[in-house]
């Protein structure tokens, strides 16, 4: 009896497919939000290299050392800044390479801030350390006050000038929660990103193999050299079954199946003539 394997039959496996599927979505969604985390990345460096050369012109107010201004405030937490130079200097260089810069021993002009109707605000521990050096000035957070009800307040400075030209009152932490935000999710996303196209390559690559090696599995083996039986399908010599086309047996000395042969012809004798 024989056996005959129907290869078309076979079907391809479902593991490579689904391998690559998810190896697909893995690296797309792992590229977008690498792309997005640069988008936001290059836009909050944009705007902190923006939002610090305009510093001053984001304050809210300021006012000369003496002097005195009126503004209107929201209900916010503000920062006074003094504006001078020589307010910021450098630090020498640490074992590691870093550099770093604090704030001189200036003498801070004396500040006040109060209601239009005469009533002081508290002023506290500025929110922010700012220190900025930039466009020949410096700026220097020296207190931070809180307003809750929104109105015109007055904005005192006594002293006199020396490195502090200026005092200057805007929001706490303007410059930071503008760009802060983008930086940090653009790091997120770029380092999630970089985390799914990894694996992403990697279940490609083994959808990939996992399919050639269904490939070749369910490909039919490469036929042989002919058997001592003839062609695939055919009869053995003698006919089906190994049965000889002729069965009578032979005079001795003759092949296997051949046909009897006939017996040999005596030699020609001439005819003797009969004894008279």
């Amino acid at each position: 009896m024989t056996t005959t394997f129907d290869y078309s039959a076979q079907q391809p496996s479902k593991g490579p497919k689904v391998l690559l599927t998810l190896g697909g979505i893995a690296l797309g969604l792992g590229v977008v939000m690498v792309v997005i985390g640069v988008v936001l990345l290059g836009t909050g460096m944009f705007d902190t290299f923006k939002d610090l050369a305009n510093a001053r012109d984001n304050l809210e107010a300021e006012v000369a050392v003496p002097g005195t201004v009126e503004v209107y405030l929201q209900a916010d937490t503000y920062d006074v800044v003094a504006i001078g130079d020589g307010l910021i200097r450098d630090l020498p260089d640490d074992n590691d390479g870093a550099s770093s810069t604090t704030r001189t021993n200036f003498r801070e002009p004396t500040v006040t801030v109060t209601t239009s109707e005469g009533m002081p605000l508290t002023l506290r521990e500025p929110r922010f350390n700012a220190m900025l050096s930039v466009n020949s000035y410096d700026m220097v957070s020296i207190s931070s006050f809180k307003v809750i009800t929104p109105g015109t307040y007055v904005i005192a400075v006594t002293g006199e000038p020396g490195p502090v030209t200026a005092v200057g009152v805007g929001e706490a932490g303007t410059i930071a929660d503008a760009t802060v935000g983008k930086l940090i999710g653009g790091g997120v996303l770029f380092g999630l990103g970089f985390l799914l196209i990894i694996p992403g390559i990697g279940l490609l690559i083994g959808g990939g193999i996992w399919r050639s090696s269904d490939r070749k599995n369910r490909q039919p083996p490469v036929p042989g050299p002919p058997s001592s039986f003839g062609p695939p399908g055919g009869f053995p010599p003698g006919g089906p079954g190994g049965i000889p086309p002729f069965n009578v047996p032979g005079p001795p000395g003759s092949a296997p199946g051949q046909p009897p042969m006939p017996p040999p012809v005596p030699p020609w004798e001439p005819p003797q003539s009969p004894i008279s």
